[in-house]
């Protein structure tokens, strides 16, 4: 006998940050929920595991405390005395010049004072005001080259990009990747401009939203990991959350969606008048099918930065660096095998055994694809002499770990619009269906939730 379908206000689908975010606000306010996830845990990339006296993250490391979503959840699940706030250190972080980390400059003094750019680039920026507006469809490379010049682009965007996309500067899109920037530009001709003209214009929007500025909002972790955050999450929602489900069909009514799965070898039916899509674009594509038999695919195609982290864990005598910061970038200029590296010990307690030290290296990315599929050894070798020749390192990692994303991080190209294009008909096809994700609306934790706050917003409303 088939099961009857248990019925509820909203399915979703896929446990990752963005997945339960809909979940959790969509609880708070009243309304009866359920998660599907194929894996056996919650997450996502959002992973820690304890091995040898070392705490390993693996995704995103950190978590920006820049808007008052990031709190709703920290809260949801029930973390707020399990918040690591980072050590002070984490305010300086380092780009690799002329095979020397160099701190980074973090306000106008230290900018004009810093040896990490040359006289001739400060003088560069003095140009910026006058400079107009560049043409519709820039890539990064081409705005800021266009508007900072070459060496302000190899020392501060490219491997910022780097750190955040994974990405290439050449093949992103200024307005899509990085739309704060951009809007200075067409909002007050400049980014200086911007900067000075719309600092209370932004200061009043963050009151209103609660959004912290990101250069002075605090970083954070957990003391059992990043991993604690959807963990959280989750058991705050109890049964609602499925995990080993595979979906076996979505068939769309009158009144909302009915999902079946099978789940160690029973067959679940639900039903909901909504249905909250937020799986990666490959998946992603095989639930639109199931949902609608006339789509015809194309959210597979949106690019994919290919990522290795190399987890690394050392003596502490044995590095002469004082490791006193954030971390590490390498731009594409310094021909490195690295994108940078974490100094996680330095930045939380508890992450590194008495006495050691790990670092979480990154290889790989949109320029480099082939550094990360790399043999594991060779993989390891090559982020230690990395590491032993910028940070004084004397003797082989003591630990050592690695693993491989294939498809790490969403690119938003210059033909990201065409995915919007499908995500948006897609939704207005279907009409109590919504797609929520890091494929849209930026890739931060911070942005996943913001979307899927929106998300939640649009099913209460």
């Amino acid at each position: 006998m088939k099961q009857q379908p248990q019925k509820f206000d909203a399915i979703i689908i896929g446990a990752g940050i963005s997945g339960l975010s809909v979940a959790a606000y969509l609880s708070k306010a009243g309304k009866r929920v359920k998660v599907l996830e194929k894996a056996d845990c919650v997450g996502g990339t959002m992973q820690t595991i304890q091995e040898q006296g070392y705490l390993i993250d693996y995704g995103p490391n950190t978590v920006v405390l820049n808007n008052t979503r990031i709190f709703d959840m920290i809260s949801f699940g029930g973390l707020d005395e399990e918040m690591l706030p980072a050590d002070a250190c984490a305010s300086k972080r380092f780009v690799i010049r002329n095979g020397r980390p160099q701190p980074l400059p973090t306000s106008p003094p230290a900018f004009f004072i810093s040896g990490l750019y040359s006289p001739g680039a400060k003088l560069r920026l003095l140009r910026e005001p006058f400079i107009g507006k560049g043409p519709e469809g820039e890539t990064v490379a081409d705005f800021v080259k266009r508007r900072l010049g070459d060496e302000f682009f190899n020392y501060a965007v490219d491997p910022f990009i780097s750190g955040v996309y994974a990405g290439d500067p050449h093949r992103l899109s200024i307005q899509w990747a990085v739309p704060k920037i951009h809007i200075l530009e067409e909002k007050y001709g400049g980014l200086i401009k911007g900067l000075f003209l719309g600092a209370k214009e932004r200061k009043k929007k963050r009151l209103e939203s609660g959004e912290s500025d990101k250069t002075t909002a605090r970083i954070c972790n957990f003391r059992k990991g990043i991993t604690a955050l959807p963990e959280g999450m989750a058991a705050s929602l109890g049964e609602a959350v499925e995990l080993n489900c595979d979906i076996a069909s979505i068939i769309k009514g009158e009144d909302g969606y009915t999902v079946s799965c099978k789940q160690s070898g029973e067959e679940k039916n639900f039903t909901a008048t909504s249905l909250v899509l937020s799986v990666p674009t490959d998946p992603l594509d095989e639930l639109m099918t199931l949902v609608d038999s006339d789509y015809k695919g194309g959210m597979a195609s949106m690019p994919y930065a290919p990522v290795a982290q190399v987890f690394l864990g050392y003596k502490r005598s044995d590095v002469t660096h004082a490791l006193d910061g954030f971390g590490f970038l390498c731009p594409t200029v310094e021909k490195r095998k690295i994108l940078g590296a974490l100094m996680n010990a330095s930045m939380f307690p508890g992450r590194a055994p008495e006495g050691y030290t790990g670092l979480t290296c990154f290889v790989g990315g949109m320029q480099h694809p082939e550094h990360a599929v790399l043999e594991e050894d060779k993989l390891i070798g090559n982020a230690h002499s990395e590491l032993q020749e910028l940070l004084g390192i004397q003797k082989p990692p003591s630990f050592s770990l690695v693993k491989r994303y294939p498809k790490a991080i969403p690119q938003y190209h210059l033909d990201y619009p065409k995915y919007l294009t499908i995500i948006e008909s897609f939704e207005a096809k279907h009409p109590g269906l919504y797609l929520s994700g890091n494929f849209r609306g930026g890739i931060s934790i911070g942005d996943c939730i913001s979307q899927a706050a929106a998300t939640a917003d649009k099913i209460i409303g």
